[in-house]
């Protein structure tokens, strides 16, 4: 991350801390939560400041032989190690008694002492911490030691006390004896005195209402400044207090803070990140939980309180029990979920397949009624052409019957009126009147009377053949009808073959042709003609009839 970046976060985390309020209509959780979050992430960073402070006091210390020198940066080097880490603690709580012996003064000496039952008690070491305690003396000392040493010995019997609770009466026996050394440290108290701390903690201990504590430690807060360490402890007791009053989200808001204040002064207590993570696996916030019981596990183990250690172990496996629990649910949740997911799949798989198995199917039939559908049309085109064709030759039937009976008639009674005048000629004996009958029957005319009917009648039926025909041909062989609609011979042939009469011998007894001569018109004309000979009749077959 950028340096920018970090000093705008940090800036903000700091912001967002000094102004989250304390009094209790503003508090919200969630927002502290939020801040202890990113405060945790910050955690080596504030080591890295202590440490540089640290290491510049361990300079001093042998900048000087003076035994009253080295008693004065000790002591800053304990305070400063106090609740940051046991073993240098405990050395230099060692080191400052054995420069107030060498200084002989017995105010040195004592205050050296009570900083030793501190570390002792703060590691757990209650059996030499006893020793001291019940070795000490209190005689000629002044106010500010003795209260000192009441101080440490309302620790001693809180610790005792709440470790001893539930067994038997001694619980008890040692909870009355905090009382008697809370009463002696109250006792040694000044008006004045700036040890705003060992006031306030003798005040919890006294039999005062809830409301009446949370109110006269409000107000203390209101009044003094205190440090980061100092007010973790008073936010710690403000959260003890809601819990006992049975204000949940407060009780969670002060004990965060707590947290926060540790955090920021280098504290490594873990009374209240491991109390948070309880608070937290109440609300089923496993996430929280196992990140402030592990910073409760880092904190006693750079410390190295044995007795705290063992207190988050047992937290601690809980902890991580549940966790492990809701991951194991959550794999379950996820392999069930999986598992549908892939039943599911290979059903879509299996519905797919078969969908595709009868869309091919149906594709199939589709494909057969189309096949089928496709020989009807081809039966009905080729059906409608029958028809069109039945219908073509019945019409040109009908029109060549018609014109057949007109002449046939006309012609048969021509002949008959010619036979009975022949008849009465012969009865009459005129037979040199019988050569002019004969030849005013007119066979000639009647033919050229027959080809001009079927001239006018094919012309009727197909009015464009004329146009088609010469269509077969080059300008030079185009055919022109006279006007008296009569058709050239060679034409009358290919008319006669469109009616449907191919037979070459009907078409020339017809036309009254020998059949070599109906051969030769018809060779000339395809010999002609811009198309094939093979292809030529085929052409004439397919002039519409409109």
């Amino acid at each position: 991350m950028k340096p920018i970046c970090r000093i705008f976060i940090n800036i903000v985390v700091v912001i967002s801390v000094f102004s989250l309020p304390i009094t209790a209509s503003c508090e919200n959780v969630d927002s502290i939560l939020r801040v202890l979050d990113a405060e945790i992430l910050r955690y080596d960073e504030y080591k890295a400041i202590k440490e540089a402070r640290l290491d510049s006091l361990k300079k001093n210390i042998s900048s000087s032989n003076d035994p009253r020198y080295k008693y004065e940066v000790s002591s800053k080097l304990y305070e400063e190690y106090k609740k940051y880490q046991f073993d240098s603690t405990y050395c230099y709580a060692n080191r400052m008694l054995e420069y107030a012996r060498l200084m002989g003064d017995p105010e040195a000496i004592a205050h050296a002492k009570c900083n030793l039952i501190f570390c002792q008690i703060s590691a757990g070491f209650y059996m030499e911490a006893w020793q001291i305690i019940n070795d000490f003396d209190l005689t000629g000392l002044s106010t500010v030691v003795k209260q000192e040493f009441y101080s440490r010995s309302v620790l001693f019997y809180q610790n005792l006390s709440f470790y001893t609770k539930g067994v038997g009466n001694l619980g008890e026996t040692y909870d009355a004896k905090r009382r008697e050394a809370v009463n002696q440290e109250i006792a040694m108290a000044q008006i004045n005195c700036d040890t705003i701390t060992l006031r306030l903690t003798g005040v919890n201990v006294m039999d005062l209402s809830v409301d009446s504590m949370i109110d006269f430690r409000r107000k203390t807060l209101e009044r003094f400044r205190l440090a980061d360490c100092d007010l973790a402890v008073q936010d710690y007791i403000l959260s003890e207090l809601y819990e006992k009053k049975g204000d949940k989200e407060r009780c969670i808001y002060y004990m965060a803070l707590a947290a926060i204040r540790d955090i920021r002064s280098n504290t490594h207590e873990t009374a209240a990140a491991k109390r948070l993570a309880g608070f937290m696996l109440d609300r089923g916030d496993l996430d929280r939980a196992v990140s402030y019981i592990h910073l409760a596990q880092a904190d006693a183990q750079f410390y190295n309180a044995r007795t705290r250690l063992m207190e988050i172990s047992s937290s601690l496996q809980l902890i991580e029990g549940m966790r492990y629990n809701k991951v194991k649910e959550q794999r379950i949740m996820y392999v069930s979920i999986m598992s549908v997911v892939l039943i599911s799949l290979i059903f879509l798989v299996v519905l797919i397949l078969g969908l595709r198995r009868k869309n091919k199917v149906l594709h199939l039939a589709q494909l057969e009624i189309e096949k089928k559908v496709a020989e009807l049309d081809r039966a009905n085109g080729e059906l409608s052409a029958v028809n069109s064709k039945l219908k073509e030759a019945n019409e040109i039937k009908d029109s060549y019957v018609i014109q057949s009976l007109y002449s046939d008639t006309a012609f048969v009674n021509h002949v008959e009126d010619k036979c009975k005048s022949m008849s009465q000629k012969i009865k009459a004996k005129q037979y040199g009147e019988l050569s002019g009958i004969i030849h005013d029957i007119g066979v000639k005319q009647e033919r050229e009377r027959i080809s001009s009917t079927f001239d006018s009648t094919f012309l009727k039926l197909f009015p464009n053949f004329i146009a088609e025909y010469n269509k077969l041909f080059p300008e030079e062989y185009r055919v022109e009808v006279a006007k008296d609609g009569i058709l050239p011979t060679e034409v009358r042939i290919f008319a006669l073959m469109r009616l449907g009469i191919k037979d070459a011998v009907i078409v020339a007894n017809y036309l009254n042709l020998s059949l070599n001569t109906v051969y030769v018109y018809k060779a000339k004309v395809k010999s002609r003609s811009v198309v094939k000979k093979e292809d030529f009749e085929g052409f004439i077959m397919q002039i519409p009839k409109l």
